[in-house]
């Protein structure tokens, strides 16, 4: 059902160069999704596998928790009045924000223009542990025209957003959490971008245009694996070469059995866009253009599934095309377009160690050793979690009559 939207509502509404994004359910990466948007023109990316920032109702959910562990509620006859507990959790956070932002415009000649701003902020609380308490923009963007028919681009823009505290004090104090350490989230974003036309005269013109892009996100995070005896979790190790348990993380009704283990989650994509096109028209009625796009990924993660990969983090997208148009008299004009579509994701990828138990004294192997059961690391050519690969042709042939 879920291709049948995408498919037949989504693509339909998408434009070359749009992004979008979905979360890692598993219907999400179901066959021919991911082919449909590119088909568009379109990319599709899959956000951190746990990405509470990105997903708001979950910032809800946690101060719901709190409060319900506040007051032992075990049935909804429990809950009673809620609303007048004097909680410090209760959905209130004072924030006090001090920021300034600095804006410069110069032209330096009649043909150059140039223009940036810095923005820098800093808060003294947060009303979730990823939310940012210090943040930066920075932001240049030029424009140069040296003669007619020449255009010369350039932007620079850097967002940096950090949360180098626990949030929590005020919970773990009450006893409604245990207390694990500094979030320690930080998120950037950073985006690079040269363009340049050139338009001597009505009959021809080139335009290039190259941009270089990294979104990176981080957060501490503790995580159940999924680990079993009879089937391998994601697992991490201290500097030391000890399994990286969370302590005091136990299971429900338990005081011994440990059930996370803590990491560093990350996301990084970073991302070279490159396009050039040549647009011909010897006679008013011929028209042609010819071009090239291509869009690299070359990313990585964390990976908290033992049989997760990187799919489209490492990946290349790229599309020729041709296009061509003659107008042998008024209202008949004949059309013929040329595209192609390929696209290609990296070779393995996945965890880097596994385990078949989550304590202090958990055996961690490279998950590339383990045989018995797939991991993304091990995963065979055809397997459901295999790099993807394909292409497309598409030749359209046309005539236009007016009458």
């Amino acid at each position: 059902m879920f291709k049948a939207y995408v498919e037949q509502f989504l693509a339909p509404t998408l434009k070359r160069d749009d992004i979008v994004f979905m979360d890692n359910a598993s219907f999400h990466k179901g066959e021919g999704i991911e082919e449909a948007v590119a088909a568009r023109g379109a990319t599709l990316f899959y956000i951190p596998a746990y990405s509470p920032d990105f997903n708001p109702i979950e910032q809800f959910f946690a101060k719901l928790k709190s409060i319900l562990r506040k007051i032992a509620a075990n049935e909804y006859e429990a809950l009673g009045d809620t609303t007048t507990l004097a909680d410090p959790v209760n959905g209130t956070v004072a924030i006090t924000e001090n920021g300034g932002i600095f804006n410069a415009v110069l032209r330096p000649s009649k043909d150059w223009e140039l223009n940036g701003s810095v923005g820098i902020f800093y808060d003294d609380n947060a009303f979730t542990p990823v939310s940012p308490r210090q943040s930066q923009q920075y932001r240049i963007h030029t424009i140069y025209r040296p003669r007619r028919g020449v255009t010369i681009t350039g932007a620079f823009n850097d967002r940096e957003r950090h949360n180098n505290t626990n949030n929590n004090q005020a919970v773990v104090a009450a006893g409604d959490d245990l207390y694990e350490g500094q979030i320690a989230h930080s998120d950037h974003s950073r985006v690079i971008s040269l363009g340049t036309m050139l338009a001597p005269n009505e009959h021809y013109s080139f335009d290039f245009n190259y941009a270089y892009s990294d979104v990176y996100t981080a957060t501490n995070i503790c995580y159940t694996s999924g680990a079993a005896s009879n089937l391998p979790g994601a697992a991490t190790l201290t500097a030391s070469g000890a399994p990286n348990v969370c302590p005091g993380v136990y299971a429900r009704g338990s005081t011994t059995t440990l059930v996370d283990w803590f990491a560093k989650d990350f996301m990084d994509a970073p991302t070279n866009y490159v396009s050039a096109a040549l647009t011909l028209i010897p006679v008013d009625k011929i028209h042609s253009t010819i071009g090239y796009r291509i869009s690299s990924v070359n990313g990585s993660r964390f990976f908290n599934d033992a049989r997760d990969v990187n799919g489209s983090l490492v990946s290349t997208y790229q599309s020729p095309y041709l296009n061509f148009a003659w107008t042998m008299r008024p209202g008949w004009s004949w059309k013929a377009e040329y595209n192609f579509y390929g696209y290609g994701e990296g070779g393995a990828s996945g965890a880097q160690y596994c385990s078949y138990a989550t304590s202090m004294t958990a055996t961690v192997v490279p998950c590339s050793s383990i045989t018995a059961y797939p991991t993304g690391m091990t995963e065979s050519s055809s397997g459901l979690t295999a790099p993807r690969n394909f292409h497309a042709n598409n030749v359209l042939l046309g005539v236009h009559w007016e009458f």
